[in-house]
Order: structure tokens, then sequence, then C-alpha cells
């Protein structure tokens, strides 16, 4: 008697069993694979590394429910941030620092939350500041960044402090 897999209810012809329903049970699976990469079934319990969603021009991807977005901790004084540590950086300054954005790749992004409690500053380096200059970091709580990268030139925004 054939079982089904854990996932997607597959069907397994027994070994030596079965006779003569093998084909259904591979015609079955095909017709549900198909199902799966042409988009008419849900596909679900499932980490995508490394892909790129596209679309026809007409038509968008949609993300439905929240996305979880990685939280990294910089430990260090001299940082080069990179998006591969995460969407969301936190740093919590504990002597003057240094930051290169070099490292943001094209079409990538990063809010950088600096908590800076002693009036340390941060030397930006290949870094492009909106307005022109780095922001002068508040001595409690959170200044939020946002750093992304086009066409290769990585630009910076102070969005604002929390209070």
């Amino acid at each position: 008697m054939a079982t089904g897999t854990s996932s997607y209810s597959f069907q397994k012809p027994t070994v030596g069993g079965d006779a003569d329903s093998w084909g259904t049970h591979l015609n079955n699976n095909w017709d549900s694979v198909d199902n799966l990469l042409d988009g008419g079934a849900m596909v679900t319990g499932m980490t995508i590394t490394n892909a790129a969603l596209t679309t026809p021009a007409v038509t968008r991807p949609a993300i439905t429910g929240t996305i979880t977005e990685d939280v990294y901790a910089v430990s260090s004084t001299a940082y080069t941030i990179d998006a591969d540590n995460g969407s969301i950086q936190t740093w919590t300054l504990s002597a003057n620092s240094t930051a290169n954005g070099g490292s943001i790749a094209a079409g990538e992004s990063v809010t950088l939350m600096v908590n800076d409690g002693s009036s340390y500053t941060i030397t930006w380096s290949s870094v492009n500041w909106v307005g022109g200059s780095a922001p002068t970091l508040p001595t409690s709580n959170y200044a939020v960044i946002e750093l992304w990268n086009v066409g290769g030139t990585v630009y910076a925004s102070h969005v604002g402090n929390i209070s």
C-alpha cells in the first residue's frame, strides 16, 4: 500500500507492491509538483535562501503576513556595515568609533540604530549623507540612520532620534 510524504502527501508506492498503480502515483505526484512550481498551490514551511522574486512587469510579488528581519548587534568600535548581518543593526558605542558603508551592495539597505550614551563620535567612510553631513548623535537613547546603495553609491539619512 502506498504511503505519503510528510509535507505534500506525494504518494510513495510500496517497493515490491502496488502492482499496476505506480503510473497513477507518479502522474499524480508530477501534477502536484507542477502546481507547486506554477504557483497553483501554496508552499508552506520553506526557508528560501539567496533567491530573487521576479515577475513580469505588469505584476509584482505579493507577500502575505509579516516579514521577519534579522537584527544584528554590532560589538566593535571599527565596523564595516554589511546587510548580510541583518537589515536592522544596533550599535551601542563604547568609545569613538569608525563606520564604513562600503559593504552594502547595490539594492541593499540597512537600518542602523546607534546608542551613544557618552558623547562618543562616529567617523564615517564610504557614505554620502543626505543634507551633506553626518548627524550629531544624541547622548541618550538611539539615533536611527537608514543606509542604502544605489548604483554602487551608499547613501545615508538620519531618520530621527528615539526619545
